[in-house]
């Protein structure tokens, strides 16, 4: 399987949700920032 992270910055996670479908559509593993799901993480 193949397997990726996405790395980017907040500015554009609005887009994730494309990439990781289109990703997963031809076979990719993605795995996602953690603060990906909470962007306030770095704060706490």
């Amino acid at each position: 399987m193949k397997k990726i992270f996405v790395i980017c910055s907040k500015a554009v996670y609005k887009d994730i949700p494309q990439i990781k479908e289109k990703l997963e559509e031809n076979g990719w593993n993605v795995f996602l920032p953690h603060t990906y799901q909470n962007p306030n993480a770095e704060n706490e």
